[in-house]
């Protein structure tokens, strides 16, 4: 490369680091990398509870043990299916079977308010969109009951709050009951 090409190729990277660093401080520029920071904030925020929720809360621990056995080596007709504590319910006892054992006469109504709310998911995670979410089956929201989100999880006691809930003031505590018109 001969000197007058070398000096072309210094003069383009000059004018080019001029160019960024106008760039740099040009008020659209800086605009543009606050809304780009700040649309990133505000997907964290929304997202954080979703990410927390699918690696530390969906981590069930299923065991399936083979017919005839169960997990103490006994001889058995059936096969067991249990989960692990820490996901706060076993699989014989399902949403719905909770339901049904905790509300009684209201049972039907129940499980319609829940799967309306959660569509029976004991793990739901809503109103991402307030200071305090809701939670479990029943959407039960920490802003007016004070629960610790693994608590609200746990489908037995979720339950047994959303029929306190119900004892006080009915299905008109729930958008849900409102809007499914039940009394």
């Amino acid at each position: 490369m001969g000197d007058t090409e070398a000096n072309k190729v210094n003069l383009i990277k000059i004018w080019v680091r001029v160019k960024i660093e106008k760039i740099k401080n040009s008020k659209p520029f800086l605009f543009l990398l606050a809304l780009i920071i700040g649309a990133t904030g505000m997907y964290l925020y929304l997202e954080a509870p979703k990410l927390y929720k699918s690696i530390f809360l969906d981590s069930r621990v299923v065991i399936l043990v083979p017919a005839g056995v169960n997990s103490g080596g006994e001889q058995i007709n059936e096969p067991q299916n249990s989960i692990g504590e820490e996901s706060g319910g076993t699989l014989a006892s399902s949403p719905e079977a909770l339901i049904r054992k905790t509300f009684g006469d209201q049972a039907d109504n129940a499980i319609r308010v829940a799967d309306c709310e959660s569509q029976l998911d004991p793990t739901r995670i809503g109103d991402t969109h307030m200071a305090k979410y809701s939670y479990g089956l029943f959407q039960i929201n920490r802003t007016w009951h004070d629960y610790s989100p693994e608590t609200l999880l746990n489908a037995q006691r979720n339950v047994e709050i959303a029929k306190e809930i119900y004892d006080k003031g009915g299905w008109s505590r729930w958008t849900c009951g409102r809007n499914l018109g039940i009394s």
